[in-house]
């Protein structure tokens, strides 16, 4: 069946409502989570959809609220009508709003899903330029890739580039395969801390993760998550996280 965007809306408004408890027993030894599907939750939901073929091949993470020019002079900015304009503007996307806090300071972030089951760059610089717009020190991008599977019947096993062994693959997969996995990068959009933007081909890439965690050490983080119906999510961008080693890795195009 075709995964429309009627129906993937529909998918996800209905997962959203349908949060299961926290397992406090859950636990793999380290600091992470099942993989790149993280957690189950509400964005877990829209990822596994994601992850359908015919489903969007891109998406990103973008906020108006506190940018640098605001934080650093205090000046005029009102996080929710700056928001409301940003909405307004994300029109024909499908999007899901989350609570966050980052940096000790209180922000709404919305996770944006293209419309192509192919990655494109106009979405990107789409991202890009709203995010410059609105005067953001970074945006979350993120492309759809896929990968070789992991056979666990042949005694395969998901392991980092220096061979050390993880507890579960990133990502989702088929018993056939091909498995689907999140490359996220952060964007740092080099704002000049002022009401301007900077130009729009000023940007590059910090950070990069494969993983967006919201396992039970993740639910006492007390900064850097977003929270969406309760639950917090986490990408590992500062973090020495151990990423995995996916053989065959190509973006979704």
């Amino acid at each position: 069946m075709k995964l429309t965007r009627d129906f993937l809306k529909k998918l996800i408004l209905e997962q959203m409502g349908n949060t299961p408890p926290i397992d406090s027993s859950f636990s793999y030894g380290q600091e992470g989570s099942v993989g790149e599907m993280g957690y189950s939750g509400p964005f877990q939901e829209a990822y596994e959809i994601l992850a359908n073929p015919s489903g969007p091949a891109q998406f990103a993470y973008i906020t108006a609220y506190n940018p640098p020019y605001k934080m650093k002079s205090g000046g005029e900015w009102d996080n929710e009508r700056q928001q409301n304009m940003l909405l307004q503007e994300l029109a024909g996307y499908d999007y899901i709003i989350g609570d966050g806090q980052y940096m000790g300071d209180s922000e709404q972030t919305i996770m944006v899903f293209s419309n192509n089951p192919k990655i494109q760059d106009k979405f990107k610089n789409h991202m890009v330029m709203l995010g410059k717009r609105y005067l953001q020190d970074a945006i979350v991008y993120a492309e759809k890739w896929s990968g070789m599977t992991i056979d666990a019947s042949k005694g395969e096993y998901p392991i980092t580039p220096d061979g050390e062994r993880l507890p579960a693959p990133s990502g989702v997969q088929g018993e056939q395969g091909p498995r689907y996995f999140w490359y996220l990068e952060m964007l740092d959009l080099m704002p000049t801390k002022t009401e301007q933007p900077s130009s729009l081909g000023d940007w590059n890439q910090s950070k990069l993760s494969t993983y967006v965690l919201s396992n039970p050490s993740i639910q006492s983080r007390g900064d850097d998550f977003t929270v969406v119906k309760g639950r917090k999510y986490y990408i590992p961008f500062y973090e020495d996280y151990p990423e995995e080693m996916i053989h065959n890795a190509s973006p979704v195009r």
